[in-house]
């Protein structure tokens, strides 16, 4: 081997590992880490998705004033499990980044129960909010617990933080049967202007094999239908930058609103009923009238149906860009208040709405396409993860007519949109100590036999 690796140089892949042992370790864990993160996705899909959500909605849609107990039931509750938990964060994804960045900080194994029930209370009951946040903290909370686990196989501390890079990959990759999109998100997210280079073999390992369970217990079925698109014309590249350029300032505008809106309720403090009793209030305010003008919860819960009313030809432009704001409003005081769940879907329906509005006032026969570009620009733009947000589009929309202009438009929004983000912790490459993210030499696994 030393004598391939003189002509090869193969044997190092950014770490001090040797390259064969590197592989075998990684492939090992994060092919365990992605299994068991893929379970606890699974789980956590059909109970807040399938049953409660599903079955809330129903009713929510029959009588719209049972949108009030339940709101302020799920927030109540939410609110009151995270008071318990030793990190008050709402979003499952900024405490993985949090932790991944700051190598002094932990996740706490033993708040997770309590912050997959808020979740599920928040997100079931009708909270703005995406299942992906839990999902990624799940995957984060599954790789900790796995590298506590196997310590005395000489895993080190960037180990640890590489393994809870690999599990968010792996919620992401299972809870939108996208394994790609899971990957590149994980190694993405960290930093506004960089990627998490070390973590992208266990990331990939993990995310592939959390989609491939998800999908033995759920279904290969895709989380939306969009047509296919078989033309792409000079025309749709032009009028996708200009979208970007508009979705960059929406998102601009969402960015502010929703630290505005958490900033004024952060003043209640540990008060956390006086948190969730306001934004019970306000969502209540946007459920009910949402289902009384256009017949459905559109901005609450996770917002599905709102993404298939975008791609709906003939919707009302009026329609989609009250939905948006309605949207827009929820998501701010689900997650400034007392609720649990992430923002990386809010942003995908947001998008969705203003693509559609987009295309239905001036491309009408491209409608599809210019909603999964508005998916796609708002995605990079918020979340500061323009190749993921172009990668989700590929993998939810599919073919290849929808890529070159969500790239245009991803590009032009992430520009625009500056430093700003939904994450507060996230980083800028600048601002990371290199030399915290290198392995001690010789730092290897050791087979257990």
């Amino acid at each position: 081997m030393r004598s391939l690796d003189k002509y090869l140089g193969v044997h190092r892949l950014r770490t001090r590992e040797p390259f064969l042992s590197y592989i075998k370790k990684w492939v090992l864990i994060s092919t365990g880490l992605g299994l068991l993160t893929g379970v606890v996705a699974a789980l956590f899909d059909y109970v807040t998705n399938l049953a409660l959500w599903n079955y809330s909605s129903t009713l929510i849609t029959r009588d719209p004033l049972l949108i009030i107990p339940f709101l302020f039931v799920g927030l109540l509750l939410s609110g009151f499990l995270l008071s318990r938990s030793s990190r008050p964060v709402a979003s499952g994804t900024e405490e993985v980044v949090e932790v991944y960045n700051n190598p002094a900080a932990r996740l706490d194994e033993r708040s997770f129960p309590l912050k997959m029930l808020a979740a599920i209370a928040t997100i079931g009951l009708g909270g703005s909010a995406g299942m992906e946040g839990p999902s990624v903290y799940a995957g984060g909370v599954v790789g900790s617990w796995v590298w506590r686990k196997l310590r005395r196989f000489r895993l080190n501390d960037v180990d640890r933080r590489t393994l809870i890079l690999a599990g968010a990959a792996a919620g992401i990759g299972a809870i939108f049967k996208a394994p790609l999109t899971g990957t590149v998100f994980a190694l993405e997210v960290p930093y506004k202007d960089d990627l998490a280079h070390d973590a992208l073999v266990p990331s990939l390992v993990a995310s592939v094999t959390s989609y491939v369970t998800l999908i033995v217990i759920d279904g290969p079925e895709p989380i939306f239908k969009f047509p296919a698109i078989l033309t792409l014309s000079l025309v749709d590249v032009a009028a996708s930058a200009l979208l970007g350029l508009l979705v960059g300032v929406a998102a601009l505008v969402f960015i502010l609103t929703s630290n505005i809106v958490a900033a004024q309720l952060r003043r209640f403090g540990a008060k956390f009923y006086y948190k969730a009793t306001i934004g019970a209030g306000v969502l209540s305010i946007i459920g009910i009238i949402s289902v009384w003008l256009f017949h459905s919860p559109y901005p609450l819960g996770i917002s599905y149906t709102l993404i298939g009313l975008s791609l709906t030809p003939k919707t009302f432009t009026g329609t989609l860009l009250a939905l948006f704001a309605m949207k827009l409003v929820a998501t701010s005081f689900t997650l400034g208040s007392t609720g649990v769940g992430g923002i990386f879907i809010p942003q995908i329906v947001m998008g969705a709405s203003l693509g559609g509005l987009f295309g239905e006032a001036f491309f009408p026969s491209r409608l599809a396409l210019f909603v999964a570009v508005g998916m796609a620009s708002f995605l990079a733009a918020g979340y500061k993860t323009p190749l993921a947000a172009v990668t989700f589009v590929a993998e939810t929309a599919g073919g290849p007519a929808y890529l070159i202009p969500s790239l245009v438009a991803a590009a032009v929004s992430y520009s625009i949109s500056g430093e700003a983000s939904v994450s507060t912790h996230q980083k800028l490459s600048d601002e990371v100590d290199r030399k915290r993210l290198t392995y001690p030499a010789g730092d290897v696994l050791h087979s257990a036999s």
